[in-house]
This record gives structure tokens, C-alpha cells and sequence, in this order.
């Protein structure tokens, strides 16, 4: 005998939805509220250099004027049209500072992503930096354990975490008494 509970047989087994992929955009969103429920001035930080339409209309009129317009040099002449940020090299993706001043720098990372994809060391550097004048630093990732800090010493100032470890660990170091 099936029981109906508002048109639906509650005798069914219920299953699990799937599980959607969390990207960096949804673990900064979420990582900036936790900050801000603690009391932390925080902000993302935009990096991403600047889309310049006049160049890429400029370069969008040449293409037609030359007539080669395809999908493919569209989408080139779109690309080549970022203006490059001036920000500073390495900077991470959320700043800000604790209630109790300090400096705060949060590197984000989804799952597959890479601390310094250019093979340099700049994100890493400009956390350590942070860390050593008494900043605090978090790298909050899906894949903690595949996060490598290769700087001499930058253990000592990086807390590498997962995203449902990070509020548990930034209440933590916010109760140090130098945080």
C-alpha cells in the first residue's frame, strides 16, 4: 500500500541529488560571508585585466575591413583585447583586514586549480609577506593535500585549508592574541 504525502509515494526510496561542482566564484562568495560574520572588513579582489572596447572594436573593424572575419579571429581579436591590471603581482583573491586590524589575504582555489599557474612563485611570496609582518594568510582549496609550498619558510605563515575547514580554523587564529 503506497502512502501519498501531497501527490508524492513517500513508500519510494528516497535518493541523494547529485552533487554540483562548487567553482572558486561560489567558495569566495561563501568564504567573504564567513569573513564578514566574523567582523572582518574583507573584499574581493579583482585581478583580471580590464576588456577594452575601443580596441576591440578597433580590432573588430579591421578584421571586416580586411575581410577575415571567422569565428576564430573573432574570438582572438576579443581576447586581445584585455588591458593588463596593474595590481599587485601575486595578489590573492580576497582582502581585507580583521576586526582587530591586521591585514587579511585569502587565496582561493577550486579543484584542479594550481597555486602560481605561471610557474613563478608570486602568489605564495605575497602571502608569506602578509604572513611575516603579521598578516593573516589562508589558501582555502577543494584539494588541500595537492597544494605544495615550495618558498623556504612560507609554512610557517600559509594556513592551507578546505572550505568546509576554514571558518572552524579562521575563528581559531582570530582568537590568537597576536590575530
Amino acid at each position: 500500500m503506497s502512502k501519498q504525502i501531497f501527490g508524492w509515494d513517500a513508500t519510494k526510496k528516497a535518493t541523494a541529488l547529485p552533487k554540483k561542482k562548487v567553482g572558486a566564484n561560489q567558495i569566495t562568495t561563501n568564504i567573504i560571508q564567513q569573513c564578514s560574520l566574523q567582523g572582518c572588513k574583507v573584499f574581493r579582489n579583482n585581478v583580471l585585466g580590464v576588456f577594452d572596447a575601443a580596441v576591440a572594436l578597433k580590432k573588430i573593424w579591421s578584421l571586416v575591413q580586411s575581410s577575415k572575419v571567422t569565428t576564430a579571429e573573432l574570438k582572438k581579436a576579443l581576447q586581445s583585447s584585455y588591458r593588463k591590471s596593474h595590481e599587485e603581482l601575486g595578489a590573492s583573491d580576497i582582502l581585507g583586514c580583521t576586526p582587530k586590524g591586521l591585514f587579511l589575504a585569502i587565496e582561493i582555489k577550486a579543484k584542479g586549480d594550481q597555486l602560481d599557474k605561471d610557474g613563478g612563485y608570486n602568489q605564495e611570496n605575497f602571502l608569506k609577506e602578509i604572513g611575516q609582518k603579521g598578516g593573516v594568510c589562508f589558501i582555502v582549496t577543494e584539494e588541500p593535500e595537492k597544494i605544495r609550498l615550495r618558498v623556504m619558510g612560507s609554512e610557517k605563515y600559509i594556513t592551507i585549508c578546505h572550505p568546509d575547514d576554514f571558518l572552524k580554523l579562521f575563528v581559531e587564529r582570530l582568537k590568537q592574541p597576536y590575530a
